[in-house]
């Protein structure tokens, strides 16, 4: 069973007012797309059961709504968009705000991130919303930062060489305004 806490963030929820918080991550290269599910799925949905349940209404009038585990697919969950270039700041904010003000699909687990390749040129964004019931601004940062954690996230540039383990190259995280 959800929190009185936790339900309180659907219960505010309106069409125009979705309940999520965001955080675009920005990188300076490129993203190996493959090694992010990996991750995603070993660091998050494995790891955190509400991330791969979905909320479901109460039984009773009244009631609080609960959590119900539920397939996860990944592509549903896990967006890629090459922005054209020049990959501009406007665009990806514009993208951005987009996607922030439409509602997480009530029928899956609701959490979504998309992967902007080709932002700054040769660069990569990734905007990771999730409805304000499954954590808070917080909550969200530890989940960036258990993703960029280790190396081998980062494509491998053209030099041949990494990033120094623990960091994706030029990694910095905010919160979009």
């Amino acid at each position: 069973m959800m929190s009185s806490a936790d339900a309180v963030w659907l219960l505010g929820e309106t069409r125009g007012s979705p309940m999520t918080i965001s955080t675009v991550l920005w990188l300076d290269g490129p993203v190996d797309v493959d090694v992010l599910r990996e991750r995603v799925e070993e660091r998050e949905v494995a790891r955190r059961p509400a991330f791969r349940q979905r909320i479901v209404a109460p039984r009773v009038p009244g009631g609080l709504p609960r959590w119900l585990d539920t397939q996860v697919d990944l592509d549903e969950h896990l967006s890629v968009v090459d922005l054209p270039p020049p990959g501009e700041h406007a665009l990806l904010e514009a993208r951005c705000s987009l996607e922030r003000s439409t509602p997480l699909d009530p029928d899956r687990p609701r959490w979504h991130s998309t992967v902007y390749q080709g932002y700054a040129r040769n660069g990569t964004a990734i905007h990771t919303r999730l409805h304000h019931s499954l954590g808070d601004g917080t909550s969200l940062m530890r989940l960036v930062r258990s993703l960029c954690d280790d190396q081998g996230l980062a494509a491998e540039p053209d030099g041949g060489r990494r990033s120094p383990a623990g960091r994706w190259p030029g990694h910095r995280t905010s919160s979009p305004r």
